[in-house]
Parts: structure tokens; sequence; C-alpha cells
């Protein structure tokens, strides 16, 4: 594992969350996409970087729903972008 920040880890969370809500709310699904896979991306990065725990416990987020609320919006991104295509 790496060693990140606190504020760091903060800050990537935070980040990720808007992308996640980013895909859940725009209203083109080609960028509701976009969010998707960026949040899912930086979810495994981040996840890579630091242990789950350490999310966590310094962010406060439960780093498995954040992820699990991620890919049901790609899911949803991607199902919604294949019927507009």
């Amino acid at each position: 594992m790496f060693a990140c920040s606190p504020e760091s880890i903060r800050m990537a969370v935070r980040q990720i969350d808007r992308w996640v809500y980013a895909a859940e709310h725009d209203a083109d699904p080609r960028i509701r996409l976009l969010h998707a896979n960026y949040a899912v991306g930086n979810i495994d990065m981040l996840r890579q970087m630091v242990t789950d725990g350490a999310i966590e416990k310094v962010s406060g987020v439960r780093i498995l729903e954040l992820w699990a609320r991620a890919t049901r919006a790609q899911d949803k991104a991607t199902a919604h972008f294949m019927r507009s295509v």
C-alpha cells in the first residue's frame, strides 16, 4: 500500500461522490456513462493505494457502498446509452 495523506483520501472520495452524483443526474446518457466510469475507475485506483479501512476511517464513507452505488450508476447509464444508440 502507498502512503496517502488523510486530506488526499478525503479529496478523492469527495470527487468520486461528485462523479457518482453526476452519473445519476445528468440528462445526456453519454455524460452519465463517462462520469460513472470515472467514479468506478477512481474507486478502484484509491482501493489499490490504501485499504478500505483507511478510506472509511478518514472519510467516514463506506467505500464498498459507494462502489456499489457507482457500479449501479454505471450499469444504468450503459443501459440508457445503449437504448439511445
